[in-house]
Formats: structure tokens, sequence, C-alpha cells
């Protein structure tokens, strides 16, 4: 579409997504954890004032812990340090919460020290990983701003052997592997009754429609969901111009250099089995945002979704290349 998607900023974003012209600003709705009332604080806080620094913010929204981090995560609060050192700004909200539980306690031998926004002279903050500060905006938006998710996931795709999806023309009639995120789908049923799915994924090439037949559906629908990359294994079919490929292995992607990636809060899956997702209660904004491959993924993506010993392939063979 030729959209530039500017991250959210805590001095610019509205609760909801805007546009202008060709730029879509992430709305801080889309910022997982955050409470309606703080939402609603932020924005008649800055009203009057922008927020000048990170202790300015804090003293006048104070958020609860888990909230600012995530805002810190996505990005949200790169502005108001001088170097977008999100470093610097988790550790100017540790002095923060220590000089407040100093001010909170009745009974002191010594009166609190002021904790000012920057750091002294002496503390080094040195610069978080491009990888890092990746997996941990998507952790909290569900998405990436300017690139797909499944490029988290490269290192261990590129060991895989797969086929992008703007090239499955090329293979139609032939067994193939590959990675896909899922955006979208439905179950249907036969003319027996037997349910059958089709799913859509998609990958930073762009979108393939699959078939899962009744015997591939029983397999692998409880594996299913939106919170990670599959590789899929089957064969590519032409009917009618439409190129498709018929799924009969699934196996979930796993991150390859990292076994917790991410801090805070994880939400539950949203399968595509038929059966309704649980979601946990909260008083949470219950809008998310709508952006392609981002429009419902979850929180928990590469926080290792369960799999099954039938999520594999059937001859349990699992070396790279092309499957057949």
């Amino acid at each position: 579409m030729g959209l530039t998607i500017d991250p959210p900023d805590i001095n610019i974003s509205a609760i909801r997504w805007t546009g202008q012209g060709r730029h879509l600003r992430v709305g801080l709705m889309a910022v997982m954890g955050i409470r309606a009332r703080t939402l609603a604080t932020i924005t008649a806080s800055r009203r009057a004032t922008p927020f000048g620094d990170m202790l300015d913010f804090l003293e006048r929204v104070r958020p609860d812990e888990n909230e600012v981090r995530a805002l810190i995560h996505c990005g949200a609060l790169d502005s108001l340090d001088a170097q977008s050192s999100r470093t610097r700004l988790r550790w100017t909200l540790a002095r923060w919460q220590v000089n407040r539980r100093h001010s909170q306690r009745q009974v002191s031998l010594f009166p609190p020290r002021p904790v000012t926004s920057a750091p002294t002279a002496a503390a080094v903050f040195p610069p978080t990983d491009a990888g890092t500060r990746l997996r941990r905006e998507f952790a909290v938006l569900g998405f990436l701003c300017d690139r797909h998710p499944i490029t988290l996931f490269a290192d261990s795709i590129s060991a895989m052997g797969t086929v992008r999806a703007n090239q499955l023309a090329t293979w139609v009639g032939r067994r193939i592997r590959l990675a896909g995120w899922l955006i979208t789908g439905k179950v249907v049923h036969t003319r027996h009754g037997d349910p059958m799915q089709f799913l859509t994924f998609e990958d930073e090439t762009g979108i393939v429609e699959t078939t899962f037949f009744p015997g591939a559906y029983r397999r692998f629908c409880h594996m299913i969901d939106r919170n990670c990359p599959y590789l899929l294994g089957g064969k590519v079919a032409s009917n009618w111009g439409a190129v498709t490929l018929t799924v009969d292995q699934v196996k979930v992607i796993k991150p390859s250099r990292f076994s917790r990636p991410f801090d805070g809060p994880l939400q539950g899956r949203d399968n595509f089995s038929g059966r309704p997702s649980r979601k946990r209660p909260s008083d949470s904004h219950d809008h998310q945002p709508h952006h392609g491959f981002s429009a419902r993924i979850q929180m928990s993506a590469l926080g290792y979704p369960r799999t099954d010993e039938d999520g594999g392939n059937e001859s349990g063979d699992d070396t790279p290349g092309v499957l057949g």
C-alpha cells in the first residue's frame, strides 16, 4: 500500500491510530497492558504542556511499573531521552520508584534524596542490540512498524530450505516447505460433515492460501494460532489460476538464540481450532490495531507455544530442503 507506519510517541500519538498523507501513526491503544484510565491521564496531562522528560512524565501520569515498561519497550518514550536510550529510561524509572518509596515512609531518619531526570556522569548505559529492541517492541505491540515479524526468526528459517510466498507459482505440482505467519482463516465442513480449514499465511514477500483437509485438520488444528510462524509442508496446486498450498505437515518455528525473549505478562492463545479463545479479564482497553499481518497477533508471539509429538512430519524427517 506504500504506507509508512510511524511508531507510538507519548507526545504525539492519539489513543487511536491516526493518519496523515501516506503516514499512519500507531495509537497508544496498541500498547498492550495500558489501562484506559492511564491513557486518559496521558492525553489530559499533555494537553497544556508536552512531557519534557522521563521524570516529568512519571510525576504527572503516575503509571504503574508494567505500563511504563511497556511504553519503554515499544519506543513510545524514546523522545523523552536525548539519546533515545531505553536503558536510561528504565534506570530513571528505577530511581523514581526508590524516591517514591522513601517519600511514602511515615518515619525516616534521613530526608529523601531528590531524583533528577538525568543520570550522573558516572552512569554508563551500553546500547541495546537491535534484535532485543525488536523483540521487545513486538512483545508489547504485537507487530513491528517497519518490518514483518517473521524476520525475527530469520536465523531459524534460513536452515530450513523454505520457498518464499512470491515464488510459490514456480513450484506447482511439487512438494515444498514454506515458513508462514497465520493471518486469518475459517473452518468449513465437507459434504460428509467433516471439518476442514482454509487458512491464509504470510511471509515478508506475500500471502499464501492454504488448505487443511480433514485429516490435516484433525492433526494440526489444536496447534495453529497467530502467535508464531510455522513451517508448512505440502503440495503446491493451481486451480483456475489460483495457486494454493495443500498442507499435510506443520511444525512450529522457534527462536534459535534465546529462551526468554520478553519480560512482561503474556496473553492467552488465539487458536483456529473452531473453539472460542478465552481471554484473561482485565480493565485494559479491548481494541487492537488492524495493520496487515499485525491485525490479531498476540503478545505471546515468541513465548514458545506448545507443540505435540504429532505436530511434526509424518515420517519424522526434520532435514532441511524440499519435501518429497
